[in-house]
């Protein structure tokens, strides 16, 4: 049992640097991101596992940089996973290329795929794994 990686995901790694940087941008947690088809939402076509700052941001392993998928330019479903928590997927594909996408889960604007998430209330927590933007790059 576990979770399968797909388009290259599964092989992260950070390091001790990164995860010992404090302030806002300390990383507290870990996520789980998909990209999926926009023809067939439940197809995984790219995994990656990233890191969450205590702002809320998903960042690289590297503590910085968008989260970056090898995969082609296009547009795609995404989806963030969290061991703790609900997972949440947009409702419409978003456009990736070499230029970073943001996804702000804390907007309105973000529809979502997640009608068991209280949208009401969608003030960002600093522990929350789906409370801020999210960046990402194809």
């Amino acid at each position: 049992m576990g979770y399968a990686h797909a388009g290259g995901g599964g092989s992260e790694q950070t390091t001790a640097g990164v995860l010992a940087v404090t302030g806002p941008n300390a990383i507290v947690d870990w996520v789980l991101l998909e990209l999926r088809g926009p023809a067939i939402p439940a197809s995984i076509v790219a995994t990656r596992a990233a890191l969450v700052r205590r702002n809320g941001d998903i960042v690289d392993v590297d503590g910085v940089s968008p989260v970056a998928f090898n995969v082609a330019p296009g547009s795609y479903y995404v989806s963030v996973k969290h061991r703790n928590h609900l997972g949440c997927m947009t409702s419409g594909t978003v456009a990736l290329s070499s230029t970073p996408a943001t996804v702000d889960f804390t907007s309105l604007a973000t529809a979502t795929l997640a009608p068991m998430l209280a949208r009401a209330s969608r003030a960002p927590s600093p522990t929350s794994a789906l409370g801020r933007r999210r960046h990402f790059q194809r």
